[in-house]
């Protein structure tokens, strides 16, 4: 395993001494997020929603990826904004070798990772080191954000068979999810006692009481029935199956990704549709699970969609890797056909989530058509990473304002006109209520008012919400934003080396790195500087697609270790370890190892005692805490 959990200690350190410097004026950040883009509520706007009876304070989050798998990630994305997070997809087998680079955002979207990269009880530890860290964060400094914005929901997803998912491996990350008091306890035990009162800060019981199934490509029905059926009745637990973009069909799959959005050079394997169910087999099983779910009185809902398997025709990945998943824009406009089809098929009702291509000028229209939750993978790997969120959430506050909407309910009835549509689709247009829907769209009352109680207001919006999905995705094939020709520019690279102690100096791979692994330091000469914390750095290659100089800053820029035994472990790659008990360092570089005390690379030496002297703006606290050595 090449990710290596950052301790809960050098994590809240850091976290805690960068939140009071921020609100004492005198820091600008915490963790990877600029001050100015932490979340701090809606103003006079209502976006809390109820996932499967859940409360959370707004209906956006990240979907499962690189960037949901560690603590610091998931607390950067609490401040910025997200409130449903979904936990990036475990599984029984936790000790893959996961190709390297594996992620390309240069255009598009494309991966070849799939799974987590630590082993299962690693997973489920993060999970709950991100919410007390969460916790912490909240009670020890005002942030300015209203009760009302804070409430989260944690969403686990597990993939990707029936014998995994069932396996004795799984069933402990269950009971973590639905317990983790003990887990939560013994991270509060490697807080160190500077931290006071803030070890003791509550936390939920249950950490998590939804799971997404992430069922992949090839997994037969009876199987992905099986496994919604078991964590229904056997776990507990409310149900969202995530399908694939190949439901739509062969034909019609192709016809929107070459012949209208003119992405003719993606190949779609042939056994991507040969393997995956057909619409009529999920419609029978979704009826199934829909009486299955009730039966128990556990939610049930589906996502759309997983990433389209497609031919690996680049240079990026490693020769063997002869297929990729493709997400980012194209499957925007594939996935949306789906939530149509789907609204069209099953109503309202049911409950969809999504992730496709979502960015900061559509995930207001996801919300329009009542998807819960909307979650963005591929737009948080690009510039700006979760920093992007206050984006996502500014133009759905500025979109509703246009309308007159201050609950999302009302947003989905005037986003797109259909409010009147909608009426009549729900049985409820009678003359009056038609005649008192006009009047209050043209003096912007209260919209409630038109048709009385709250199971018919409810009824109103699930129609609306199927109006809006054809509506929309009836466009969206034709927004020529999602087309090839508008998505074939890679980032900009300039004629010139990245070097070790030299760069352009633009920052971009701080907040792209989905492991919040990349910081900067200020060097002896008082230049701006960039390093890498190596036990958080998978090496993904997100970094190196966004930096605009030759080079790849995971590769080229300093390595700093936590410890001496991984400093050693990745020989003979340069790299340096600063102790902090009054012992000698160690620096690499070109193969050759030496103590920080003697002779050897004046630079090197210079630039560890540099980010020495940084602490604790860094990962580096002068005190260790449990499971890492000095």
């Amino acid at each position: 395993m090449s990710l290596r959990p950052i301790p809960i200690a050098t994590l809240a350190r850091r976290m805690l001494f960068e939140a009071r410097r921020l609100a004492d004026g005198d820091g600008d950040r915490i963790l990877t997020l600029p001050g100015r883009l932490i979340h701090r509520g809606a103003d006079e706007l209502s976006w809390t929603v109820h996932p499967h009876g859940q409360r959370a304070a707004n209906p956006v989050g990240p979907a499962a990826g690189p960037h949901t798998q560690l603590a610091q990630n998931l607390v950067v994305g609490w401040l910025a904004g997200c409130r449903i997070f979904e936990f990036k997809t475990v599984q029984v087998r936790d000790d893959l070798a996961i190709p390297r680079p594996c992620i390309d955002m240069a255009t598009v979207g494309f991966n070849v990772e799939w799974s987590q990269e630590l082993r299962l009880a690693d997973s489920a530890r993060e999970y709950v080191k991100g919410a007390l860290l969460m916790a912490m964060l909240q009670a020890s400094v005002d942030l300015d954000t209203p009760a009302d914005a804070r409430d989260v929901v944690f969403d686990c997803s597990v993939g990707y068979d029936l014998a995994g998912v069932q396996s004795e491996k799984l069933r402990g990350f269950f009971e973590t999810m639905a317990d983790c008091r003990p887990v939560a306890d013994a991270l509060r035990g490697e807080l160190p006692a500077e931290i006071g009162s803030l070890r003791d800060v509550p936390l939920p019981r249950a950490l998590s009481r939804s799971v997404t199934v992430s069922t992949f490509h090839g997994c037969p029905p009876g199987d992905i029935e099986a496994i919604a059926r078991y964590l229904l009745q056997d776990v507990g637990m409310a149900v969202t199956l995530k399908l694939n973009p190949t439901l739509l069909g062969k034909r019609r799959a192709l016809e929107l990704l070459h012949d209208q959005l003119g992405y003719t050079e993606l190949r779609v394997p042939d056994d991507a549709f040969d393997a995956d169910p057909g619409w009529a087999e999920i419609d029978d099983l979704v009826g199934r699970l829909r009486q299955v779910a009730a039966s128990v009185g556990r939610g049930f809902g589906v996502k759309f969609c997983n990433t389209l398997v497609v031919e690996n025709h680049k240079d990026f990945f490693a020769p063997d890797q002869t297929r990729m998943y493709l997400s980012g824009p194209p499957l925007h406009v594939l996935a949306m056909e789906l939530v149509a089809k789907a609204r069209a098929a099953w109503g309202g009702e049911l409950p969809l989530s999504f992730s496709g291509g979502l960015d900061r000028k559509n995930l207001p229209d996801a919300v329009a058509l009542g998807l819960v939750p909307a979650t963005v993978c591929s737009d948080l790997l690009q510039s700006g990473g979760y920093g992007r969120v206050h984006g996502y959430l500014a133009d759905l506050g500025a979109r509703m304002r246009a309308v007159g909407a201050t609950t999302l309910d009302e947003f989905a009835l005037k986003a797109y006109g259909n409010a009147e549509l909608a009426l009549e689709a729900a049985g409820l247009a009678g003359p009056l209520a038609i005649q008192t829907l006009r009047h209050t769209l043209n003096t912007g009352s209260d919209l409630r008012q038109v048709v009385g109680g709250h199971e018919a207001l409810a009824r109103w919006v699930q129609a609306a919400h199927v109006c809006n999905a054809e509506f929309y995705a009836a466009h969206a094939g034709k927004d020529p934003r999602y087309a090839a020709a508008r998505n074939r520019k890679p980032p900009r690279k300039l004629p010139r080396p990245l070097q070790l102690f030299d760069c352009t100096n633009c920052d971009k791979c701080l907040a792209v790195c989905p492991n919040a692994a990349v910081f900067a330091y200020e060097a002896p000469a008082g230049t701006h500087q960039i390093a890498v914390y190596a036990d958080a750095c998978n090496d993904c290659g997100n970094c190196e697609v966004f930096c605009p100089d030759q080079g790849a800053p995971n590769r080229d820029k300093p390595r700093v270790y936590a410890d001496l035994a991984t400093f050693e472990a990745a020989a003979p790659r340069d790299g340096v370890w600063i102790a902090h008990d009054g012992a000698d360092g160690r620096l690499r570089r070109d193969g050759r190892t030496v103590a920080l005390g003697n002779d050897g690379d004046d630079d090197l030496r210079a630039i560890a005692g540099a980010i020495d002297a940084a602490k604790p703006d860094n990962y580096l606290s002068a005190t260790r805490g449990p499971g890492a050595s000095s």
